[in-house]
């Protein structure tokens, strides 16, 4: 189920994602689906209630401990234009590579389309290797609300037009 909740997510299919993710949690108790609920609850519910309650319980239990759950929760602070939180709770996670695409979203919200570019670039490149993957992670940027602000970075668009 959480195999296929992320496979809906990538294809913007939210309500089935949520129902798939929901699974996940309830019958395996994976953290990371009910980290991806809270994802769902902000970007296709609209609800960032909900989205924070659910990302700060898991901050609560694991502290710093899982690091997608942490950058999410920042984003919800970006939303309530808690700055200053958001940029706190990144603290410990800013030189962590494996997460440099859910970076990249939290920049392109922050309006740091510097940033948000670097760590696109930071993703683009350990999947060097596999062209299908990037080409797939660059048409996700191009329809995935986060990253809003970095479709008009003047880089971002002519790295697209080379993909």
């Amino acid at each position: 189920y959480l195999g296929l909740g992320e496979i809906l997510m990538q294809e913007f299919d939210y309500a089935e994602a949520e129902v798939a993710f929901l699974r996940a949690h309830t019958i395996l108790s994976n953290l990371f689906a009910y980290s991806l609920l809270g994802v769902l609850a902000r970007k296709y519910r609209k609800d960032l209630a909900l989205s924070k309650t659910i990302h700060e319980e898991i901050q609560r239990a694991y502290p710093n401990k899982f690091v997608s759950n942490t950058i999410s929760l920042a984003i919800v602070y970006l939303y309530e234009s808690k700055n200053k939180e958001a940029e706190n709770i990144l603290e410990g996670v800013k030189g962590k590579g494996e997460h440099a695409l859910e970076l990249a979203a939290f920049y392109s919200i922050a309006r740091d389309t510097q940033r948000a570019y670097h760590y696109l670039q930071r993703c683009l490149t350990a999947y060097r290797a596999y062209p299908a993957k990037r080409r797939q992670i660059l048409e996700y940027v191009q329809r995935d609300e986060d990253f809003t602000n970095l479709r008009g970075y003047l880089l971002f668009q002519k790295l697209v037009k080379q993909k």
